[in-house]
């Protein structure tokens, strides 16, 4: 099977359309087509990358169609993010939701710029 049958079966396999992978991925519609037709000469990592990380498959599976597509939920590994979410006030936590979306849309549209970002901490009251 190739990549772009391999990408074709997940993607709708994760019930979405080309436009909307793109969109996720920070491409253009035409860039997933042409993967999943075949017409594309070469990927850049970053996308192989980008389009592993939004269908959460193997991206070794994917590009080389060896091993498992989707890895088995290890129920240990869990990412330290979501505990600090867990731990947080409510009003807190949608506070910090909101800013991971933002930053993570800002990655996936390739507008961040490295150190130059500002930090911006709420300030939190003393209890």
């Amino acid at each position: 099977m190739s990549i772009g049958k391999r990408l074709a079966t997940v993607r709708e396999h994760a019930g979405l359309n080309q436009s909307e992978l793109a969109r996720r991925c920070g491409v253009r519609p035409s860039a997933i087509s042409m993967i999943e037709s075949g017409t594309s000469k070469s990927i850049s990592a970053s996308l192989l990358f980008a389009i592993a990380e939004v269908l959460r498959v193997n991206v070794v599976w994917l590009q080389t169609g060896k091993g498992e597509p989707y890895a088995a939920p290890d129920r240990e590994a869990r990412e330290p993010i979501l505990d600090v979410l867990a731990a947080m006030p409510l009003a807190d936590e949608a506070y910090w939701r909101s800013r991971l979306e933002t930053e993570l849309k800002d990655i996936q549209r390739g507008q961040t710029k490295g150190n130059d970002r500002q930090t911006i901490i709420p300030k939190v009251k003393a209890s």
